[in-house]
């Protein structure tokens, strides 16, 4: 199949590129749905698979106008591909218009089973994990080493190297907003809780990419947790990133550092040491 894909994470780019060209399909990319409607003035895809997420015009605002178009693709099966999981989710998506729900990270043949539920005119949605509580989170694997097996073949080592650097950075700009809004927000205070579990869900999605399992679950419960577990939870998530820093490393990068510093000069070790004394945790 000719496929476009509508991605602006990179290393969610190389995953799905890897998966889907070893499958025979051949891909176009779109970092944001203003490129994606571009790309289908002019080209006819059998399949779209598009980000909810992504800056300048989302998947949402993107469907609608395929939708409402009379151009090449305005009938195209589109399949989301988010984040965001549960089957309330999910339903929603599928409520606004698109054909097939994918939950990222795309998995070897998550693809071709759905696409094949398309066909039969099935788009029932398949039960999603539960994720597990906090006390429980030792006992989940740091690194998910299928994913990370999948990335390592998929792009060159430079490539990893710095996707994996370039998600450091955004982990430490995701922590600095989650603790800026700490305090408010084990209060109860709307807006905080708002800008917390944004960034937590941020930094599910682009954790579960990278591999980090350990991560990726710890920020799916705060996305969620309701205030009075929001200080614990954010302590376990930060006393996680430093192992997963190494177990990645370790992985991917071979002993190199995993952050270079940025024009103010931190660093992503600071993330560690970024707790306000006014705040508490417990």
């Amino acid at each position: 199949m000719q496929i476009l894909l509508a991605e602006d994470n990179e290393a969610n780019r190389i995953l799905v590129r890897s998966l889907l060209e070893r499958e025979g399909h051949k891909l176009d990319f779109a970092e944001n749905g203003a490129i994606a409607l571009s790309r289908c003035e002019h080209k006819k895809y059998d399949l779209i698979l598009m980000d909810i997420l992504m800056p300048i015009m989302d998947g949402v605002k993107t469907l609608r106008q395929l939708r409402r178009s009379d151009g090449l693709n305005a009938q195209t099966p589109i399949f989301a591909l988010t984040g965001y999981s549960s089957p309330t989710d999910k339903r929603r998506y599928q409520q606004v218009g698109f054909d097939i729900v994918l939950t990222k990270p795309l998995r070897p043949n998550d693809l071709s089973y759905a696409w094949n539920s398309y066909l039969k005119g099935d788009a029932s949605i398949a039960p999603v994990a539960s994720i597990s509580s906090s006390n429980d989170f030792d006992n989940i694997a740091l690194i998910d080493d299928e994913l990370i097996g999948q990335l390592l073949i998929s792009g060159t080592q430079n490539e990893i190297k710095l996707i994996a650097e370039g998600f450091w950075v955004s982990t430490r700009d995701f922590i600095a907003l989650i603790q800026e809004n700490l305090n408010l927000a084990m209060r109860g205070q709307n807006d905080a809780l708002t800008a917390l579990r944004r960034a937590a869900h941020a930094l599910k999605g682009s954790a579960a990419t990278i591999g980090l399992l350990r991560m990726s679950r710890i920020s799916a419960t705060l996305q969620n947790a309701p205030a009075d577990r929001i200080g614990p939870l954010v302590l376990k998530l930060i006393e996680t990133i430093t192992p997963s820093a190494e177990a990645l490393q370790e992985k991917i990068i071979g002993g190199d550092k995993l952050v270079k510093s940025d024009s103010s000069g931190a660093h992503f070790d600071d993330v560690n040491v970024r707790r306000a004394p006014s705040q508490t945790l417990s």
